[in-house]
C-alpha cells in the first residue's frame, strides 16, 4: 500500500449549549409549546431529495490506490453524553401520530408508538438529546424519526434496553427509517434494531457519528447514507443491504463524502459495494467483516486502511 499524505483534513466542532427541560405530557390536550401529538400521517418529505440521489452510484466508480493518513474527526462532550438526569419523559403508549419536539433539551422515550413518528424541529442553535429507553416506533407511511432542523441531535441508546424502529409507505413521504437534515450522533450501550422496508436505514444530510451501541440495520436497499461524513468510534454495527451498505456521497457537493473509523466492529452483507465514499476512506482501527457482491471499498479519492482491519 502506498502511503500519501492527504493535504485536506476535516474536523467536526461543536459546543455544549445549556437548555432547560420542559415538562411534556403526550396527549391530545397537552400544551403544544414543546411537544405535540397529532393523528395525521407523515407528511414530511425527502422524496424529491432522494430522487436526486438515485443515480449517485455513477459519482464513485473506482478504488483509489493512494491513501489519506491525516484525516481527523473530533468528539465533543455532546457526542459522548449518555446521562439524562432531569430529562423530559415521553411515554409513547400515550401518543399517536406525529410527536413533535420543538424545544431543545433531553427527551426520554419509553413504550410503543404503533403508527406514528418523532418529528424534531428546533432552532439552529438548539441541541436535542433523544434517549431511547425501551422504545418501539413504527410508522406505516414514512420515517420513524425525522429531524427537520437542529444544531445537533444525539440518539442515546439507554444501557440494557432494546429499541426498534420501523418505517413504511411507498416512499412518497420519507425513504429512510431515521432522517436527519443536520448533524446526528448515536451513542449509549443499548441496542437499536432498524427495520427498513422502503429504502435506507439511516440518512443524514450532514455529519453522522456512531460512538457506541449495538445497531442492526436490516432489509435496506442502502444501510447508511451520510452525505458529508460517517465517523465510527465504537460499537457493533451490522448492516444487511440489497445494494450498498454505506454511502458517504453528496451529488450536489463533490467536496463532501468522508468515511472514518477508529474502533468498533462493522459487519456488512451487501448486494453491491461495502463502503462508498467520494473523498476519503480512513480506517485506523476496529474490525470490519464484509460479504459483498461488489467492491469492499469504492472511493474516488484517497484511502488509508491499516492492515488486518478488513476481513
Amino acid at each position: 500500500m502506498i502511503i500519501k499524505k492527504f493535504l485536506r483534513s476535516f474536523a467536526l466542532f461543536a459546543a455544549i449549549l445549556s437548555v432547560a427541560a420542559t415538562t411534556v405530557a403526550c396527549s391530545e390536550t397537552t400544551d403544544t409549546t414543546s411537544t405535540t401529538t397529532t393523528t395525521s400521517s407523515s407528511s414530511d418529505s425527502e422524496a424529491d431529495e432522494d430522487a436526486e440521489d438515485a443515480d449517485e452510484d455513477d459519482a464513485v466508480s473506482s478504488v483509489s490506490t493512494t491513501v489519506a493518513s491525516d484525516v481527523t474527526v473530533e468528539l465533543t462532550s455532546f457526542d459522548t453524553r449518555t446521562t439524562y438526569d432531569g430529562a423530559t419523559e415521553i411515554n409513547l403508549d400515550e401518543c399517536s401520530g406525529k410527536v413533535e419536539i420543538t424545544t431543545g433539551g433531553t427527551y426520554v422515550l419509553t413504550g410503543t408508538l404503533s403508527d406514528g413518528y418523532i418529528y424534531i424541529e428546533v432552532t439552529d442553535t438548539e441541541k436535542v438529546q433523544l434517549v431511547l429507553n425501551g422504545a418501539t416506533i413504527t410508522n406505516s407511511d414514512g420515517a420513524a424519526i425525522y429531524i427537520e432542523n437542529a444544531d445537533k441531535t444525539s440518539i442515546t441508546l439507554a444501557d440494557g434496553t432494546t429499541n426498534t424502529l420501523t418505517d413504511g409507505g411507498d416512499g412518497t413521504n420519507a425513504t429512510s427509517v431515521i432522517v436527519s437534515k443536520d448533524d446526528l450522533t448515536i451513542n449509549g450501550d443499548g441496542t437499536l434494531v432498524i427495520n427498513s422496508t422502503v429504502k435506507t436505514g439511516i440518512k443524514c444530510n450532514n455529519d453522522l457519528k456512531i460512538v457506541s451501541g449495538t445497531i442492526t440495520i436490516d432489509g435496506a436497499y442502502t444501510g447508511i447514507k451520510a452525505k458529508d461524513s460517517l465517523a465510527i468510534f465504537g460499537g457493533t454495527i451490522t448492516i444487511n443491504a440489497d445494494n450498498d451498505a454505506i454511502k458517504c456521497t453528496d451529488k450536489s457537493d463533490y467536496s463532501d463524502g468522508y468515511f472514518y473509523m477508529e474502533d468498533g466492529t462493522l459487519n456488512i452483507t451487501a448486494g453491491d459495494d461495502g463502503i462508498v465514499a467520494t473523498i476519503t476512506v480512513t480506517i485506523t482501527g476496529g474490525t470490519i467483516n464484509m460479504s459483498v457482491a461488489g467492491n469492499q471499498i469504492n472511493c474516488d479519492g484517497d484511502e488509508y486502511i491499516v492492515d488486518g482491519v478488513i476481513a
